[in-house]
């Protein structure tokens, strides 16, 4: 199972943040996170990102897919080196 995240903002740049779930019988949306108002550093991500996971108990998610922004390369660091079978 791989685990995806993408963030959008509507045009009163109010932050969504959203988390889709990816198996063998295909796409299903899971949860959504109003952003706004928030400071969203690695530590926001990773909380919401691990919160996700361990939702779906670890052993059956095997990746994370995020955008390439410099705080979701920070947060794919945390993931990983908190859970090591995670790619």
């Amino acid at each position: 199972m791989a685990i995806v995240s993408e963030e959008w903002s509507n045009p009163q740049r109010r932050s969504l943040i959203n988390f889709m779930v990816i198996t063998k019988s295909g796409l299903m949306f899971f949860r959504s996170i109003n952003g706004s108002g928030e400071m969203k550093n690695k530590d926001f991500t990773t909380k919401y990102m691990r919160d996700v996971i361990l939702e779906f108990r670890l052993k059956n998610v095997a990746q994370i897919i995020i955008n390439n922004a410099t705080i979701c390369k920070a947060t794919c660091m945390l993931i990983k080196s908190k859970f090591l079978s995670i790619y």
